[in-house]
This record gives C-alpha cells, sequence and structure tokens, in this order.
C-alpha cells in the first residue's frame, strides 16, 4: 500500500520527502521557510498538483476513509514532529496547504520546461 500512496500522492510525497524529512531543521529554521524552499524550488503546476492532492486526503479524512496519523507517520514518513507543535495530522494538512496558499504569492516559481 505505502507504494501505490506515494505514486498516487506524487507531489505531496515529494514535499514531505523533501521538505519535512528527519533532517528539515538543517534546511530551514521553520516550517514557513521549508514551504518558501518548497516554493522557490518546484513549478507552478506541481504546487498545484500538490494542493489538489492534500485536498483529496482532507476529503478522504473528512469522510473517515484514511487516517491521517497513519498516512503521514507510516505511508509518507513525515519527519516534522506536528503533534509538538500541537496540530493532528488533519490540521497539519489543513496548514500546510493554507501555508502554501499565502506564501506562493511571494515565491517565484521555477520556470516550466
Amino acid at each position: 500500500m505505502k507504494i501505490e500512496i506515494q505514486d498516487e500522492y506524487e507531489e505531496l510525497f515529494d514535499l514531505i520527502g523533501c521538505y519535512f524529512n528527519q533532517d528539515w531543521k538543517m534546511e530551514a529554521n521553520s516550517v514557513e521557510e521549508s514551504i518558501k524552499n518548497y516554493l522557490s524550488e518546484f513549478q507552478k503546476t506541481s504546487v498545484d498538483q500538490c494542493l489538489f492532492e492534500i485536498g483529496q486526503i482532507l476529503e478522504m479524512v473528512n469522510q473517515n476513509k484514511i487516517d491521517a496519523e497513519h498516512l503521514l507517520l507510516e505511508d509518507f514518513d513525515v519527519g516534522y514532529d506536528y503533534p509538538s507543535a500541537g496540530f493532528t495530522g488533519k490540521e497539519w494538512l489543513e496548514h500546510i496547504r493554507n501555508l502554501i496558499l499565502e506564501l506562493r504569492k511571494t515565491v517565484n516559481f521555477q520556470p516550466s520546461k
């Protein structure tokens, strides 16, 4: 199942795997800085797809079809300790989505190929 999830939600997996892995604090001082780094290193189409994938997952969480904690901690191996920051898995995904939407206005995306 892990491989299927990673393939189905490839852009979100890239975001978490690259910017919220166990070493994420070596690249950024905050979640916001990590999101800015992500936005500046990816193309707009990839970011749009990531937002779509987050929306799909949140919809399934709201319908009790998947467990956000299991998805983030087991399937995506998130290295950011969102529970210590006071978030549930669902809340953290919502927070990440909101940060992307807010910060994308201030960052230059990578040019399309």
